[in-house]
């Protein structure tokens, strides 16, 4: 079975193919598959360590964005690089033919979605914000299913297409690893962890909330800060300057970047985040973390705003927006939820109500079915000898008898 997968441009297109790839693994095991080739088709590899461990193969597909404050000339640079990409993308999957397509939105996969429609490749398609993307729109039209995080995104989608699915994690992801992180990050298990998300888009407006509160922070909390790889050198400078002599500054702990073992040991450590809106709130659902959640005050169709007062629906975090991202409002906040247990309660139960941890199995195992069109699941792969042998000396048994029979009838 041969499967592609496609998007790309963020982590938030990335990682849940990631997800969703670890989960096809998982099935062809359980199945008895022999073969399963994975491909990832884009027009960077973005994360070729991921890619690796998970034995997909890149494909380059030339892309372009058409990004709203594009000027004439650039919008149609865009669409010449969008045709030839499809041109690229319809010979490489002509040349492969896979038994179907998982497109994750985004502009790089929109050459190989419609390149899979045109040569009839059941494309699959997943959206994970909860005002559908331009692209993921556009491409449903050409879609066997649509899968959606949000279930507000359904109404953007044909009905009889659209399977709100939630969120695909990778597998690690979902087990927490509390062991070893105070020793680690040299935590004091008796103060309260905040952890700051600022992530690698749009991390400067949180990164500089944090280091005007630092030392009224560090008073309250230990503060694990993800600044973001861009932003780190930057944020070291400041910090140092600040917390110069401060009594509370081993407090504070700043990462450019979290692996996956770190963030499964951070998780299982924290007791408050502070993060966007971005995919990352599937992920603190299943950690059953409360959250201040922080989205961008301009974003396609107002995408990152819908998702965070979609999860506040389920009470699970509380939105601060951009426009009242002040000291006091975020501290009131904080200190809020850390002094009372039952509101820390209710925040973790409405993350358990979020929470989608299998969505990834879900998504794989629908789209594999295209496969198993074309490569039938053996029922009793692994039969005793003994099983395979009575069952062929009775159907040895039952051609003599038949062949008996017509014997005597000739006769006659």
């Amino acid at each position: 079975m041969k499967i592609v997968l496609t998007g790309g441009g963020t982590g938030g297109h990335f990682y849940p193919l990631i997800a969703v790839a670890e989960a096809m693994r998982v099935q062809s095991n359980q199945d008895h598959l022999d073969i399963l080739d994975l491909y990832y088709y884009s027009d960077v590899p973005y994360d070729e360590d991921s890619l690796r461990a998970e034995r997909i193969k890149f494909i380059s597909i030339p892309s372009g964005k058409l990004g709203l404050s594009y000027s004439i000339f650039q919008k149609l640079k865009s669409v010449l690089t969008v045709i030839r990409g499809i041109s690229v993308a319809v010979w490489k999957l002509y040349v492969l033919y896979p038994d179907a397509v998982l497109s994750k939105g985004g502009y790089a996969s929109v050459p190989t979605s419609i390149a899979a429609w045109i040569l009839g490749i059941p494309l699959y398609i997943h959206e994970s914000d909860a005002a559908a993307g331009r692209s993921t729109i556009f491409l449903s039209r050409f879609a066997k299913n649509v899968f959606v995080s949000y279930k507000s995104a359904t109404d953007s989608f044909p009905f009889e297409k659209v399977i709100h699915t939630g969120q695909p994690i990778r597998g690690a992801l979902l087990h927490p690893e509390s062991e070893g992180a105070n020793e680690l990050l040299d935590l004091d298990p008796s103060v309260p962890v905040l952890w700051v998300v600022g992530g690698s888009q749009g991390a400067q407006k949180i990164n500089n909330l944090i280091l005007g509160m630092m030392p009224d922070l560090l008073q309250h909390f230990q503060i694990i800060h993800q600044t973001g790889t861009g932003n780190y050198d930057q944020v070291i400078k400041e910090s140092n300057s600040i917390l110069h002599n401060f009594s509370l500054k081993s407090r504070y702990h700043p990462l450019a970047y979290m692996d996956e073992l770190m963030i499964r040991r951070i998780a299982g450590v924290a007791d408050l985040a502070i993060t966007r809106a971005g995919s990352a709130l599937f992920e603190f659902a299943a950690w059953n973390i409360p959250t201040v959640v922080v989205p961008f005050a301009v974003s396609n169709a107002d995408h990152s705003k819908k998702n965070a007062y979609s999860y506040a629906s389920h009470g699970a975090c509380t939105v601060v927006e951009e426009s009242n991202l002040t000291p006091e409002i975020v501290r009131t906040e904080l200190i809020r939820i850390i002094s009372d247990s039952g509101v820390i309660a209710s925040m973790k139960q409405g993350a358990e109500s979020f929470a989608t941890r299998l969505a990834a199995k879900e998504i794989a195992y629908r789209v594999m079915q295209s496969g198993y069109e074309h490569t039938p699941i053996l029922e009793s792969p692994e039969l005793p000898l003994s099983v395979l042998i009575e069952r062929q000396l009775a159907t040895s048994e039952q051609t003599r008898d038949e062949n008996s029979k017509q014997s005597g009838s000739t006769k006659e």
